[in-house]
């Protein structure tokens, strides 16, 4: 590549480009003479004056056929890419003060912006490592964003232009136009502040008599509830004080339909605890907790009659009277000691008999405890429970009692319990269902009656002592309706006779015996006989 001259038909002399002495050369101006050679020697003496940083490594290549071959390539690869080029390239050209010979080598492809740039001298690289195509279009980039450059400013300065010629069209305001213009902002500022004040005022009047309707119907819904809890209050205690009443009525206490007024049929329960000195059927004592629990009307008329039988027997045989005693609801300062919770009940109570010592009894008896009640919205008895002290009212009793019964304060419930044989009073066990077969007796009724335990035991029943009398019939009705629910019963002076045919008036307590849960047996106590004259 030695000695090869590139010859264009610009009417600039031709530049002869020495390959062998361009890569010895040193870093100062005075080599670019040396290795560029101008036939025009003015052309060439600009070139020199020009301020151009060494180049070391600066490379032509004379070859013609290479760089149109190098620009075909280009054109054919990437057409925006070479249109990028050949804009960067007549931006060259048209770079103020650029000398002719440049813009010949600018024109034929070779990189000159080293030359026109000599900040960025320690990027430059050769044409070994780059084509003419890479610096073409790094040139013509930094040219695109001198445009856009250019633009912004002018935008720039139009609109700083566009908004002062405005800021001159504004009319200008004399003193007195201002202050009057500020006077009737201040106008119009205080009208809308007086106007969103009464909005103001008129929402709170409106929020106010809201809040005060609210307020009113609040307390008149507190007073209507309040008169309906304590009207029903009222009748709650009534409905409690009519079921202690009814209990401790000696006539009235087995009158279902009185029952029916006070109670819930469908789901009554009556809770008490377990005494050893009542009859009551096994199946209902709940062993875990000690209580037992009565269901229903006729469970409830059952211990009723179980209670007043125990009371009856205190005093002994009193003919046809019988004990009286009194339920009544403790109260303090003129009020009813009691709690009420809805439909919920809790009141202190008192048991009191009246007449003991009149009937014989050695003394009065008496006992006290809670009960909790429950009513549905019928205001009927849906669950009452009592809780009282079981022994201390057992003592009592112990001490009140006159004989012969006093002898016998625990009641048998249970065919196992009952031992006939160990009691001096006549005693006879019967199947609970007819025809009311005699299983058992105790001496005590064999000598009462004159009839052999071997002659009536599985073979007869006590009607056998049944005299056919008008004054039997009531009695022996009364008798056998206990049996058919299963409760006990204290018959009273019914007369009887024995094998000798010799008649006596017969007095009697009817227990009924639980076996598996469930009444099989009576057992009959004799509480006083007496025969008659002959």
């Amino acid at each position: 590549m030695n000695g090869h001259n590139i010859t264009t038909s610009d009417p600039y002399p031709m530049l002869n480009v020495d390959d062998t002495d361009m890569a010895g050369q040193d870093d100062d101006i005075g080599a670019l003479g040396s290795i560029l050679s101008w036939e025009d020697e003015d052309e060439a003496n600009n070139l020199a004056n020009f301020n151009v940083p060494p180049y070391p490594n600066l490379m032509m290549s004379s070859n013609n056929n290479s760089m149109m071959s190098n620009n075909n390539s280009m054109n054919n690869s990437n057409h925006n890419s070479a249109n990028g080029s050949l804009n960067g390239a007549n931006n060259i050209l048209n770079f103020p003060g650029m000398n002719p010979n440049l813009a010949n080598l600018a024109a034929l492809g070779i990189n000159l912006n080293p030359l026109l740039n000599p900040r960025n001298a320690n990027a430059m690289v050769s044409t070994d490592e780059c084509t003419d195509t890479e610096t073409i279009t790094t040139t013509s980039s930094a040219a695109n964003k001198a445009n856009q450059q250019l633009k912004q400013n002018g935008n720039g300065n139009s609109n700083a232009s566009a908004n002062g010629n405005a800021n001159a069209n504004e009319p200008q305001m004399t003193t007195e136009e201002k202050a009057k213009a500020n006077r009737d902002r201040n106008r119009e500022h205080a009208r809308n502040t007086r106007l969103r004040k009464k909005a103001y005022l008129e929402k709170l009047k409106a929020t106010v008599d809201e809040l005060c309707k609210e307020r009113d119907t609040l307390i008149q819904e507190r007073a209507n509830l309040a008169a309906l809890t304590s009207e029903s209050v009222s009748i709650r205690m009534e409905v409690l004080i009519g079921f202690l009443s009814l209990r401790s009525s000696p006539t009235q206490f087995g009158n279902k339909q009185a029952w029916a007024t006070l109670i819930s049929e469908a789901d009554f329960k009556c809770v008490l605890p377990v005494t050893p000195y009542r009859s009551f059927c096994c199946s209902e004592v709940q062993m875990d907790c000690c209580v037992r629990t009565v269901v229903g009307i006729d469970a409830l008329v059952n211990d009723c009659a179980s209670l007043h039988l125990l009371l009856n027997n205190i005093a002994g045989y009193s003919g046809e009277d019988k004990a009286e005693f009194n339920y009544s609801l403790i109260t303090e300062h003129n009020r009813t000691s009691s709690v009420c919770n809805g439909n919920q009940v809790m009141a202190r109570w008192t048991l009191q008999t009246t007449n003991l010592k009149k009937l014989g009894a050695k003394s009065e008896v008496s006992k006290s405890g809670m009960l909790y009640c429950k009513f549905n919205s019928h205001n009927k008895i849906t669950h009452i429970e009592f809780m009282f002290d079981v022994m201390a009212f057992m003592l009592q009793l112990k001490n009140a009692m006159t004989s012969p019964f006093s002898n016998f304060s625990i009641v048998p419930n249970t065919l196992q319990t009952a031992n006939i044989h160990a009691s001096d009073l006549p005693m006879c066990i019967t199947l609970a269902t007819r025809p009311f077969t005699i299983v058992a007796v105790n001496n005590a009724w064999e000598t009462m009656t004159g009839y052999p335990a071997n002659l009536v035991v599985n073979a007869h029943s006590p009607k056998l002592l049944q005299v056919p009398c008008t004054e039997n019939s009531k009695k022996v009705e009364q008798m056998m309706t206990c049996i058919l629910f299963r409760r006990c019963a204290d018959i009273r002076n019914i007369i009887n006779t024995t094998k000798l045919q010799k008649r006596f008036r017969h007095s009697f307590n009817l227990f009924p015996l639980s076996s598996d849960s469930r009444i099989t047996h009576y057992l009959s106590v004799t509480t006083h006989y007496a025969y008659f004259d002959e």
